[in-house]
């Protein structure tokens, strides 16, 4: 009687492994959109809030969008080393790894990554559209 062939459980294929590292790659540069709109566009808005006296204060989600924004300004170095890190650390395990789970994790990142930004830059701009609709009442 011959024994069954079996063979040893085989990491993933090449074709996935290049499918993670783009959807690694791709993950993260869907969040240079927010960083873009923290970095450039909130602090535009900053300034028309000075300009205009909003009665009653800005909300408080306008707030948070504002103090997000100063601290990419002031610590922009640390969130570039994050995002850096995070990616690398997806590429390089989609290269490397024998297993499957690095490019289930790296696909898991670029949809999680691109329903998060959507979400982030819709709270976003309502956030810094809602004090304006107060001056055009």
């Amino acid at each position: 009687m011959s024994e069954p062939a079996t063979t040893p459980r085989q990491g993933p294929s090449r074709s996935s492994g290049i499918a993670g590292v783009v959807l690694a790659i791709g993950g993260g540069l869907v969040w240079l959109l927010p960083v873009f709109t923290f970095v450039f566009i909130a602090p535009k808005f900053a300034e028309i809030f000075a300009k205009f006296d909003i009665k009653g204060g800005l909300p408080p989600m306008t707030q948070a969008i504002l103090a997000v924004s100063s601290a990419f300004a002031r610590y922009w170095y640390l969130f570039a080393a994050l995002w850096a890190a995070v990616i690398a650390g997806l590429v390089i395990a989609s290269v490397v790894a024998r297993r499957r789970w690095p490019v289930s994790l790296s696909v898991a990142f670029g949809v999680v990554s691109l329903v998060l930004v959507v979400v982030i830059e819709t709270l976003v701009v309502i956030g810094l559209f809602m004090p304006l609709q107060g001056l055009i009442v």
